[in-house]
């Protein structure tokens, strides 16, 4: 004999909306696309966190204003910049290190280096009128240490009414008188054809130490009335 069982409405009710229920999600997630979905409905809160994935953007299409800059680390590349302004920042230090030194020579400054010898010397007078006998018309002193060409001038005018022979001589004073150079001519009587003439001495010396030397002009003669213009001593030191 067959019992015969009845049916619950109510479990039927909820055994029918079960199905529909598992069969509707999977229907759903495999007939609905992108035609379906009403544009601007989408939220936040529809999508699960942490689901979206870089692959799920469009490339370039996140902006500035999109992205919180200062969650982010330093961009590799920019490191190079730093570096760039830091050899930059050294190089400018280098040449202004460089330019501050432009005057010192192993921190010795340039004034260190300049001689203080004075290269030339000279001194003149225009005339010495009735010089005595062998008496110093022109002197140059104070000279310093090296060694020296010296050059002399002068113009002699025979004064007296017979002819003379005039020997002058350019001197080196140092302890002893030492000749550098003579010239001897003979001069003419006053108002004769020779009467004047010119004297031209050249000579080299050296100095051991400053202020030993003096150079002198010297002319010997017969009589106390001859006279001596265009006296000139020039010395020049070469080492």
């Amino acid at each position: 004999m067959i019992k015969k069982f009845g049916i619950n409405p109510s479990l039927l009710i909820s055994m029918v909306a079960l199905f529909v229920a598992l069969g509707g999600v999977s229907y759903a997630a495999a007939t609905i696309s992108s035609a379906q979905v009403k544009n601007n409905t989408i939220r936040s809160v529809d999508v699960r966190n942490g689901d979206l994935r870089g692959k799920d953007l469009k490339k370039d299409t996140i902006g500035g204003s999109r992205v919180l800059e200062s969650s982010l680390g330093q961009v590799p590349s920019a490191a190079n910049a730093d570096n760039a302004t830091k050899a930059q920042s050294a190089d400018t230090a280098t040449s202004a290190q460089s330019a501050a030194n432009a005057d010192t020579l192993d921190g010795v400054d340039s004034t260190g280096f300049v001689r203080v010898k004075t290269r030339v010397r000279s001194t003149s007078d225009a005339a010495v009128d009735n010089y005595g006998d062998n008496a110093n018309l022109l002197q140059l002193s104070n000279l310093a240490a090296g060694q020296y060409t010296v050059m002399a001038k002068l113009h002699v005018d025979n004064d007296g009414g017979a002819d003379e022979v005039i020997d002058c001589d350019l001197m080196r004073s140092s302890n002893v008188v030492t000749q550098l150079d003579s010239s001897e001519q003979d001069l003419g009587a006053n108002a004769g054809a020779a009467q004047e003439l010119n004297y031209a001495l050249i000579g080299t010396f050296t100095a051991a130490a400053a202020g030993t030397d003096d150079l002198f002009l010297r002319c010997e003669q017969q009589g106390d009335d001859n006279d001596a213009g265009q006296l000139r001593i020039i010395a020049t030191l070469i080492n």
